[in-house]
């Protein structure tokens, strides 16, 4: 079996509570409510603005491409 086949055996029932919230299954089912989404949006984009200087910063130290 392959590595990520045992990483997705190993958190499905993390996996399967997470397709379970509200937020997921309102977005999945059209539902959610724009004003959520908004906020969730905005949230995502702090989020990955520092994610983006992490990676940055990480990859200056790395000595192979």
């Amino acid at each position: 079996m392959k590595w990520s086949e045992n990483a997705w055996d190993a958190i499905k029932p993390i996996y399967k509570k997470t397709l379970e919230l509200p937020f997921i299954q309102e977005l999945m089912n059209g539902t959610l409510d724009r004003e959520k989404f908004v906020f969730y949006i905005q949230q995502d984009a702090l989020y990955l603005s520092d994610y983006g200087k992490i990676l940055t910063a990480i990859a200056t130290k790395l000595t192979k491409p």
